[in-house]
């Protein structure tokens, strides 16, 4: 502003020496922050090809972008959140009750099942092998 005649040489001595009082807070709260981010690397691209400075020339940049629509659709879907969020653990919560029953109840069971016939099996060996063997006596 000072080389464009703007201001004069002493204001701007004034504003240098004056703090910023930034708070990068406040870049949490913008609307749309990965729009914003994807124009400005955007802009960044085509600054060579149309010989300007992004960040020193002044640019006002216009997008399509509506602030309150954009607040309000991000309103809508925390509300949908919210109103899934719910359904989702319902649905979890049986899955995993269900896996559980299997894991813990229904395997052990046929396994102690399986052994079960393997010792019926091994018994009737057992019987098979006395009787042979009272036959050969």
């Amino acid at each position: 502003m000072r080389d464009v005649g703007y201001i004069t040489e002493a204001a701007y001595d004034t504003l240098i020496q004056s703090a910023l009082n930034l708070d990068p807070s406040q870049d949490q709260k913008k609307v749309a922050p990965y729009f914003t981010e994807y124009i400005r690397l955007q802009l960044n691209k085509l600054q060579d090809s149309l010989d300007v400075n992004v960040y020193e020339d002044g640019l006002r940049v216009y997008t399509t972008l509506d602030s309150r629509i954009q607040h309000f659709m991000e309103s809508q879907n925390t509300m949908q959140y919210l109103m899934i969020t719910p359904l989702f653990w319902v649905l979890h919560l049986t899955r995993t009750i269900l896996l559980s029953c299997i894991i813990f109840i229904i395997l052990p069971l046929l396994l102690l099942l399986a052994l079960v016939g393997w010792v019926k099996i091994l018994i009737l060996l057992y019987f098979m092998e006395v009787c042979w063997k009272q036959l050969r006596i």
